[in-house]
């Protein structure tokens, strides 16, 4: 019971017996003094038990703080939307259902290029462009199993949006096997398959464009995907090499292609990349991969093959073999090319050195084509913000030429070509 309640009753018995034995002393208050005073200590023990019955009990106090606590930790979520939680992890924003099976993570990346050309010394041209805009949205539908990927492109030439990728796929519990379709890279050059926000130098090599994914590039169809332990391997049924954004009529009659990589040691993720930063512990992975083309009354086979290396101590190297072989039932052809490229990560700094050498033999160019290239990287923020500069020298120039890279058609004379790039990738 309340202090105070219990006080004032006993007050109120005290005066009750003193207003008895008042009656007998005339030199004590009159009985209406008395009856004044009980009336008094009735109104303050009335107000008592209303003050008692308002104030909440310390367990009423405790269920209120929690409620409001619980509200207030709902309300800082970044949407407070029931079962969805959403932040910045590992990279990434990130949309998802508290049991996993809906997730969305949206994706940017922007680079600012600078570029100028000294083809023969004599001719040159230099300026800015956006080399690339992207953006897109991944994650799963329905089930952790089923995910997908959409990203578009601007064109660096008139700023039109593009569909770049558009790809699905299931992959089956405890497997390792994904079935997926849709848009998306052939599955050939290792150079192409690793994204251009994680390339050592500026660009690709001319080798890649040449005879790499500049040729097989993207295209449409089906697949299935095996990954377990140290090997991968990946085999598509698709409409041809470079069949991107095209329709069902016309083009190509079909194309198959495979990929086989094999890890002999180290943490796969670290061949996502083309440097050391961030490997723990050294990597070395090789692969191989082909594509067949059918195309009216010819055949063109892709095929390549690739090696990486990587060490904890920053440094890492990578070198490949690609080729084309052509036939249309009367005249065969052979193209083929080899490159390798080595980089070095300065220890405790945010610099990395690198330099590349590819050599092209194409019988679809004038000459042999040999590209040099050195430059360097500063890593603000890993690859999701970086400076890169790097100088090539093409002492047969770059045959027909590649805009994209930086390289302009200049015949057989020679090519200094100097590149400056910003990289900002969310």
């Amino acid at each position: 019971m309340n202090r105070g309640l219990l006080r004032a009753k006993w007050m109120l018995m005290a005066a009750a017996i003193a207003a008895t034995g008042l009656n007998a002393s005339a030199a004590e208050p009159t009985t209406a003094q008395m009856q004044q005073q009980i009336d008094d200590l009735k109104r303050q023990l009335s107000e008592l038990q209303v003050a008692n019955q308002e104030r909440p009990s310390a367990r009423d106090v405790d269920l209120t703080v929690a409620r409001v606590m619980a509200d207030a930790e709902k309300r800082s979520q970044l949407l407070a939307v029931e079962g969805f939680t959403a932040g910045y992890s590992k990279g990434k924003f990130l949309l998802q259902s508290e049991d996993g099976s809906f997730s969305l993570h949206p994706s940017f990346q922007l680079q600012l290029r600078h570029v100028a050309n000294y083809a023969d010394q004599s001719d040159v041209e230099h300026g800015f462009e956006i080399r690339r805009m992207k953006f897109g949205i991944g994650g799963n539908l329905f089930s952790r199993n089923v995910e997908y990927t959409v990203v578009w492109a601007t064109n660096r030439n008139n700023g039109n949006l593009v569909l770049e990728d558009a790809v699905v796929g299931y992959t089956f519990d405890n497997s390792g096997w994904t079935v997926f379709g849709g848009q998306f890279k052939d599955p050939v050059a290792h150079e192409e398959l690793t994204s251009s926000k994680r390339q050592l130098a500026v660009d690709r090599s001319l080798l890649n464009e040449i005879l790499g994914g500049g040729a097989t590039d993207r295209t449409q169809g089906v697949g299935v995907k095996y990954e377990r332990d140290a090997l991968s391997a990946t085999a598509v049924f698709h409409d041809g090499a470079n069949q991107d954004n095209t329709g069902f009529l016309g083009g190509p009659d079909f194309g198959v292609s495979g990929r086989v990589e094999y890890t002999v040691m180290g943490d796969k993720k670290n061949y996502e990349d083309f440097t050391a930063l961030g490997t723990k512990k050294d990597l070395l992975v090789l692969g191989m991969a082909g594509d067949w083309t059918q195309s009216g009354g010819t055949d063109t086979l892709y095929h390549t093959l690739d090696v990486q290396y990587e060490n904890a101590s920053g440094f890492g190297a990578y070198a490949a073999y690609l080729a084309a072989a052509s036939s249309d039932g009367t005249d065969d052809r052979y193209d083929w090319g080899a490159m390798g490229q080595i980089g070095y990560l300065i220890p405790d700094s945010k610099w990395e050195v690198f330099g590349r050498y590819a050599y092209i033999d194409s019988e679809a160019e004038a000459d042999v084509l040999h590209e040099i290239t050195g430059g360097v990287n500063y890593y603000l923020s890993k690859h999701s913000a970086k400076f890169t500069i790097d100088l090539t020298y093409l002492p047969t120039g770059a045959g027909g030429g590649d805009s994209g890279i930086g390289y302009v058609d200049s015949g057989d004379d020679d090519q200094i070509v100097l590149r400056s790039q910003f990289q900002l990738v969310i």
